[in-house]
């Protein structure tokens, strides 16, 4: 650091990205800062050769560059990444494990009562966040345009009977003073589900004003068009919400975790098989089989549940093996530039 007034001189202060833009971020400093606003920031060298890339809700250290008076000048740069305490992930294709959200204490998983609503997906949405570390709630958006709510309520039960689930409306009012109960100050909130199922204009009802650009849903089909294009970290009155986009797919991947609290109750029953290996097949003394003929258990549940587990197997393993690759082509480089260098 310069220490000459009549210089500029470096700053390192403790910041959280807001928005990721390709390779520029931006960043929020943190509460004892916040009369500098947002800043425009890139990342240091040494993080992007490490492939360290921080995503919306990472806490970071960055320098700024400072004039005497102690104004920023130009972008900021990240110097690290804060340890993260959740960090919500999906597969994608070709990138591998892809980063979605960081240091998220509670996700809203978004979805309609309408022909776009989906068990399966709620259910592989509860295993991510579970699996990061963080607490889900099934959010059953548009409640006004909806009879029989109760059925809809059932399925989510039926699958996902431990997560708690609310019924809105943010037309009518139904239902958001249960969510303002989320609303802690300090608290992170990540709002997940696909396009169209309302997660910017209950940002706005949450809230009480307009922070969120909102579109309609494409009535042919009940589903919606995007309006965030893009991962953003909101604050408002102390509570840090992150919008996302749409996502109509969802893999599971490296989920083990996530599944077994999802469907905990199976796992549990299955620790009251007669075997301890038991294929819950053809076994005689089967608690699975007799909790599904006794109807403990749901046939519908269960068949996800040995999906769900046969996919994140297949997709773990198909990333195990590309990490193997990607470490042994990185071992490569660094012995042939060794080579070069003697």
């Amino acid at each position: 650091m310069n220490t000459n007034d009549s210089f500029n001189q470096t700053k390192t202060v403790t910041a959280r990205i807001v928005s990721v833009h390709k390779n520029r971020f931006q960043i929020a400093l943190d509460t004892a800062e916040q009369n500098t606003a947002e800043h425009d920031a890139v990342l240091a060298g040494r993080l992007l050769y490490r492939g360290e890339i921080p995503v919306v809700g990472d806490y970071i250290e960055a320098e700024f560059e400072t004039t005497p008076v102690g104004k920023p000048v130009g972008d900021a740069r990240i110097v690290s990444i804060l340890p993260r305490k959740s960090l919500i992930t999906r597969p994608e294709y070709r990138v591998g494990t892809q980063n979605m959200a960081a240091n998220v204490d509670i996700c809203f998983l978004v979805v309609s009562a309408n022909a776009d609503f989906s068990v399966n997906r709620i259910a592989r949405y509860a295993s991510a966040v579970l699996q990061g570390g963080s607490k889900p709630v099934v959010v059953l958006t548009k409640a006004d345009l909806c009879s029989d709510l109760s059925e809809y309520v059932r399925r989510i039960n039926e699958i996902c009977g431990n997560i708690q689930t609310h019924c809105v409306s943010s037309k009518t009012g139904t239902g958001i003073e249960e969510l303002r109960q989320y609303l802690v100050p300090g608290t992170t909130i990540g709002l997940f589900g696909s396009s169209g199922v309302g997660k910017s204009t209950l940002i706005n009802t949450l809230l009480g004003r307009e922070i969120m650009r909102t579109g309609d849903i494409r009535e042919k089909d009940d589903k919606g068009r995007h309006t965030t294009t893009h991962r953003q970290l909101i604050e408002a009155d102390g509570v840090f919400l992150v919008d996302t986009p749409g996502m109509r797919e969802f893999g599971i991947c490296e989920a083990e975790e996530g599944l077994h609290e999802v469907f905990r109750d199976i796992e549990e029953t299955a620790r009251q098989c007669r075997f301890r290996n038991c294929t819950h097949k053809n076994e005689p003394g089967c608690a699975v089989r007799q909790a599904i003929e006794d109807g403990v258990l749901s046939q519908k549940q269960y068949d996800l549940y040995l999906a769900l587990q046969a996919e994140n197997s297949v997709r773990t393993a198909s990333e195990k093996r590309a990490q193997k690759n990607k470490k042994m082509i990185g071992i490569s480089k660094k012995r042939k530039e060794l080579r070069n260098n003697h």
